[in-house]
């Protein structure tokens, strides 16, 4: 779906590496600690593909949508009910079940930026027609998965393919509402490789990292303020 920071568009050159790895059949499971909006996930050919990502409301929407959930046509609520939801969940006055703002958080909200703004359709661009039409067509590729609300270092992994696509150092995607610890997510990554194989997107890493892909990138949301970055695919 629609989702600040994920790589919809890097997904063609990213996912073929994850796919040509699987392929070799060595692994047991799929797995991807930092879900987020699918956008690889939803391109990845395994019989056994784990979702986790630690915002449990994002999760919960994920599943709601698995058990048959159907999502508000577009346009059928406008700002006043989405800054409503948004208060309530700020407020954490459980209004409102887990999925309904995971749903809220993201669809409707303007470039899918988590509680942006309640995204107003402008020019020729529908965006709630878009989003909505987005998360339809990304949830048919990844509703068998199994989807669950953890961190990643809660998770006991052991001979799986893993794929993180973390927070950047120099970027300010969100990793729901935590600092992120970059030295114990490299060390983790260090203890877990010994019994995975584990790839990382990231824009640098430690030296012990090697790259084995890269790409220079637009990363703005903005037609008129343009910067690019270097996306590199990293492992150990």
């Amino acid at each position: 779906m629609v989702y600040v920071g994920g790589k919809k568009k890097l997904a063609k050159y990213i996912c073929p590496i994850l796919q040509k790895e699987l392929d070799t059949g060595k692994y047991s499971a799929y797995v991807e600690p930092f879900g987020g909006g699918g956008n690889i996930m939803e391109n990845i050919n395994f019989s056994i593909r784990y979702f986790y990502d630690i915002n449990k409301y994002l999760i919960a929407f994920y599943k709601a949508l698995q058990d048959g959930w159907e999502m508000p046509q577009p346009n059928s609520f406008g700002a006043e009910h989405y800054n409503e939801v948004k208060n309530s969940f700020k407020l954490k006055d459980g209004k409102y079940p887990d999925y309904y703002y995971g749903y809220m958080m993201f669809v409707p909200s303007y470039n899918g930026r988590m509680w942006g703004s309640y995204a107003k359709d402008g020019g020729q661009r529908l965006y709630q027609k878009e989003h909505y039409l987005s998360v339809k067509e990304s949830f048919l590729k990844i509703k068998n998965c199994i989807f669950e609300a953890k961190s990643y270092d809660e998770l006991k992994l052991n001979n799986c393919l893993i794929y993180c696509d973390i927070p950047y150092r120099e970027s300010k995607k969100q990793y729901y509402d935590i600092d992120f610890n970059y030295r114990n997510f490299y060390d983790w990554v260090r203890t877990n490789s010994k019994n995975n194989k584990i790839f990382i997107s990231e824009m640098t890493m430690p030296n012990d990292f090697k790259i084995i892909w890269e790409k220079e990138c637009n990363r703005s949301l903005s037609h008129q303020k343009k910067f690019f970055i270097t996306e590199k695919l990293y492992t150990i």
